[in-house]
C-alpha cells in the first residue's frame, strides 16, 4: 500500500506566533530554541504523513472531523 501525504496548511497567523515563540525562546536559550524550532517541522512533517496520529480538532466555528491539532 503506497503512502499518502496529506497537506499541511499552517495559516499564517499560527506560523507569526510560532515564529514569535522561538524568537523569544532565543533571548532565553538558543539551544533550547533550535531544539523546538526542529521539533515543530518534525511534528509539521509527521502530520502531513500520519495525520490519524494526531487528535481531531472539535471547535464550533471549524468543519467537523477536518483538522487535527498538534500542539
Amino acid at each position: 500500500m503506497p503512502d499518502k501525504n496529506y497537506d499541511v496548511i499552517i495559516s499564517e497567523r499560527a506560523m507569526s506566533m510560532l515564529t514569535s515563540h522561538v524568537r523569544f525562546l532565543t533571548q532565553v536559550s538558543k539551544n533550547a530554541a533550535s531544539k523546538l524550532r526542529d521539533e515543530l517541522i518534525s511534528e509539521m512533517k509527521n502530520l502531513g504523513y500520519m495525520p490519524e496520529s494526531y487528535p481531531l480538532l472539535i471547535s464550533e466555528y471549524l468543519p467537523a472531523n477536518k483538522y487535527r491539532k498538534n500542539l
